[in-house]
């Protein structure tokens, strides 16, 4: 009875160190797995650091091209006698600079993907108020903003951003005659989920009802009608009971 007591308690013993050598064998594999994994997680994340880095570089040099065809333009238009020809040459610089505006803030913006509406909106208005040859009166005409914190894709935000660019451009040269003073406003509110509904008024002397303004005699309002319906897959209306007020309803 001893003899075979002592054997089980032998072969006990060696199937525990057994247990034993098979747990330490499973925990190294484990640490070496997750050592493997954290290398990969590691080359991940330098790859996306990596291509962020050179996303933010095309962002950057992409505006800075733009810009330099901007100041082409502005000194092209320094030799220019006549007084459309040359509104047109600063048409074409605020429309660059609309667009060039969109890289520059996804170059500094943390997220590569979209870009801060609210902040883009603010900065474009400031620079279509003060750098269009009209002389704006701001104390005769205000400027009003109600956009949310809203984040846009960047073809969506160019498009908006061009949109706004003409028609707060066309308020400041035509709404307002003879010293007229008025509100230009511009706002961006969600309807839905991820529908938006832009819209961009002035309350001056507004668009003559007999005129269609889809067939309007201007490049300006040609290109908020194909951005609006093409570019952004969206609807455009024009309310005229107080002026003008446009209102374009679109998927971001």
């Amino acid at each position: 009875m001893c003899r075979s007591g002592s054997g089980d308690e032998a072969r006990a013993g060696v199937d525990t160190d057994q247990r034993i050598a098979e747990l330490v064998r499973i925990n190294e594999d484990l640490k070496k797995e997750i050592e493997e994994r954290r290398r990969a997680e590691e080359q991940v994340t330098a790859s996306l650091r990596e291509k962020e880095t050179l996303l933010r570089e095309v962002h950057h040099r992409v505006k800075n091209n733009m810009q330099v065809i901007s100041s082409l333009l502005k000194i092209q238009s320094g030799y220019v006698i006549d007084e459309k020809v040359r509104e047109m040459f600063e048409e074409c610089q605020n429309r660059i600079m609309a667009m060039s505006l969109v890289h520059e803030k996804l170059y500094k913006s943390k997220d590569m993907a979209s870009v801060n509406f609210k902040e883009y909106i603010k900065t474009l208005l400031h620079d279509v108020f003060w750098s269009y040859g009209y002389g704006v009166d701001t104390g005769r005409i205000k400027l009003k903003m109600n956009v949310g914190d809203v984040s846009l894709g960047v073809d969506a935000a160019m498009s908006c951003g061009l949109i706004i660019n003409e028609l707060v451009s066309n308020s400041l040269k035509h709404a307002f005659p003879a010293g007229r003073s008025g509100e230009v406003e511009v706002s961006l509110r969600s309807v839905g989920e991820d529908e938006f509904e832009l819209v961009v008024s002035d309350d001056g002397i507004g668009i003559p009802q007999h005129l269609d303004f889809k067939d309007l005699e201007s490049l300006g309002m040609h290109l908020v009608v194909l951005l609006a319906e093409d570019q952004l897959q969206g609807t455009i209306e024009l309310d005229r009971t107080d002026g003008s007020e446009f209102q374009v309803t679109f998927r971001g």
